[in-house]
């Protein structure tokens, strides 16, 4: 998708093949509305935000294009306001270079963020509580940087079950056609793990993706008798991602608080293309391992003072 504002002038729109064979495509061209008078424009800092005001109620998305610049106006801020508990979307799009995309509270504190590099859309999903919210776009790359923020709201989220006996059933997902994501919370004090299970019916290679994250948490796919299978414990709010071919069963996937307070994540489960599975070996990287030692069951063990085992590898696997 673009989104321009042009002068009067002759132009052209190219369409240009990417990937091998015949690739059939529809080409839309339409015109924004434009309003009766210029939009205010959106503050750089947080006392000078654009007030979108209450977006409780938001029926249908809206989209914002502008332009950010580390030498000039390096950020842009939003504020909007929720008087009931929302799920909320915000996709940063149409990059013309790097850019990155924050939620912050109405104190400053960022309770997510989405910093992919390069031209990479940023999106960030969200439950959050009534309140006072703020929504910034930071340039990254030098010079202007156009963009498009979107911001919708996500029907109710489908949580995750505290144990494996009340996890919560996606079903088959053998013929998984496209992402299917979560939005949802733990806490180390309260339900200190989300379960969810899935089962296959013929050999899939499925990838899960732990991002969006508040506060660190961890990420584990185990057997239908329990057994960890694979795990992606990174620490901090960077994301983890499992990549693994499974034969046909039932297997659960865990999400457990690492970090104090509640925790907000995404969960995301797909099947990636061949050629993504076929470019699992990464370059070596260290990451932390944790154990949690004698901890009772049913707690977590990591507040129980688990350890950390630091290993240097490239494909993790059990």
């Amino acid at each position: 998708t673009i989104v321009r504002t042009l002068e009067a002038g002759t132009y052209y729109v190219r369409v240009d093949a990417f990937s091998s064979g015949t690739i059939q495509y529809q080409l839309r061209f339409s015109q924004q509305s434009v309003p009766s008078s210029p939009p205010p424009a959106e503050g750089q800092t947080r006392q000078t935000a654009f007030d979108l005001g209450n977006l409780t109620t938001l029926a249908s998305p809206r989209t914002f294009s502008d332009t950010v610049d580390r030498n000039g106006n390096d950020h842009d801020y939003r504020r909007f306001t929720l008087t009931a508990r929302r799920t909320m979307r915000f996709e940063l799009r149409g990059l013309s270079a790097d850019a990155d995309l924050y939620l912050e509270s109405s104190t400053g504190t960022v309770l997510a963020r989405s910093t992919r590099g390069s031209t990479l859309s940023d999106t960030i999903v969200r439950t959050l509580d009534a309140g006072t919210y703020y929504v910034r776009v930071d340039a990254f790359a030098p010079g202007t940087i156009d963009y498009r923020l979107r911001l919708s709201q996500e029907s109710s989220p489908q949580t995750g079950g505290q144990t494996r006996s009340t996890a919560f059933d996606l079903g088959d997902l053998t013929t998984l056609a496209s992402p299917r994501t979560f939005s949802d919370t733990v806490n180390r004090n309260v339900n200190y793990q989300d379960y969810r299970r899935f089962t296959l019916t013929a050999r899939r290679t499925m990838r899960f993706e732990l991002h969006g994250l508040a506060a660190d948490a961890d990420l584990f796919l185990e057997s239908p008798n329990g057994r960890t299978l694979a795990r992606s414990t990174r620490g901090g709010t960077a994301d983890d991602t499992i990549v693994r071919t499974l034969d046909a069963g039932t297997y659960y996937v865990r999400v457990a608080a690492f970090g104090s307070g509640t925790i907000g994540y995404q969960l995301r489960f797909s099947q990636p293309q061949a050629a993504d599975s076929a470019n699992l070996v990464a370059a070596p990287s260290q990451r932390l391992w944790r154990d949690g030692g004698d901890a009772a069951p049913g707690r977590n063990p990591l507040a129980n003072g688990g350890s950390r085992l630091r290993e240097t590898s490239g494909i993790l696997a059990t």
